[in-house]
């Protein structure tokens, strides 16, 4: 893989208004009225409850999130992630839609910070105060979704020509070290979500009449994501996926979770036609599936 570009750091930095505000003079109040120590009572007030909008967003931010970790491998820096090449345009194509969702919300957030309000005062009585509330600009410019792409630090560092040979080898050393460290932890977490997928799917399949479509479309998703988070084109490792996926598809009939007709196949086992002995219906779905114990010994 020398001098190909496996993956990218990306940031996903979403904001929003809080809608909540610490009063002081109330934390004191309580804190006299119940003779407690003031740095030990704190008083948060809500300044928007039962806003829908509001509640909408930070619901689309914890979707968002949730989006950006599945898709990509941890990095040193808080927020940012290692996106795979090949992951590229399903996790752009995703968080623009998230983020046009995001934006299309605020026109209607305003509408409902500045008519909140009154209900807000009559359910705050005297802890209410105009001043908790920013003006609808600035609320609004609180609130951000950014989507920050960067290129890995593959190509070396540029050092100051006045640092010494040995701390010049010191920090090409860290730096290198740092690298190579995310890549190994990234094939780590990666043999980890394979595990994590397989031992799922073994447990749903094990459990036919509970089996739902949702689920199979979930594990299909998991293993095509699986797929392209291979970065290193990892060929024994995406021969445990392919076989993950086989076993899967030959029990739900096929990839689409359509079960084939006649007797749908239960988990390692193969339906018996009438009549036919059990021990001389030997088939390969009979045979006890080893992936996790596979997964287990590559990871």
């Amino acid at each position: 893989m020398a001098g190909k570009q496996r993956a990218v750091l990306v940031s996903l930095n979403i904001s929003i208004w809080g809608a909540r505000t610490r009063d002081v003079a109330l934390g004191q109040e309580l804190a006299l009225a119940k003779n407690a120590d003031n740095a030990c009572v704190r008083v948060w007030k809500s300044l928007l409850p039962g806003c829908e909008t509001l509640g909408k967003l930070v619901s689309l931010r914890t979707q968002a999130r949730r989006f950006h970790y599945e898709n990509t491998f941890p990095w040193q820096h808080r927020g940012a992630g290692m996106l795979p090449v090949k992951n590229i345009p399903p996790y752009t194509t995703q968080e623009e839609a998230y983020r046009e969702r995001f934006y299309g919300l605020l026109p209607t957030f305003r509408e409902e910070c500045e008519s909140i309000q009154d209900k807000v005062r009559a359910k705050l009585g005297d802890a209410y105060k105009a001043s908790d509330y920013p003006p609808p600009d600035t609320i609004i410019d609180c609130c951000r979704f950014d989507v920050v792409f960067s290129a890995m630090p593959d190509s070396g560092l540029v050092l100051p020509e006045e640092l010494s040979d040995e701390e010049r080898r010191r920090i090409e050393r860290s730096a290198r070290e740092s690298l190579e460290g995310a890549h190994l932890e990234a094939r780590k977490d990666l043999r980890k979500r394979l595990y994590d997928v397989v031992t799922d799917m073994e447990d749903k399949l094990g459990k036919p009449k509970e089996l739902r479509m949702a689920s199979i479309k979930h594990l299909e998703s998991m293993l095509a994501l699986l797929g392209r988070l291979n970065m290193d084109e990892d060929e024994e490792f995406e021969k445990l996926r392919k076989d993950a996926e086989n076993r899967l598809a030959a029990v739900v009939g096929s990839s689409s979770g359509k079960p084939k007709t006649g007797r749908t196949k239960r988990a390692g086992r193969s339906a018996t036609p009438a009549g036919t002995p059990k021990s001389s219906a030997k088939s390969e779905g009979e045979q006890p599936d080893r992936s996790c114990d596979r997964i287990r010994a590559a990871a």
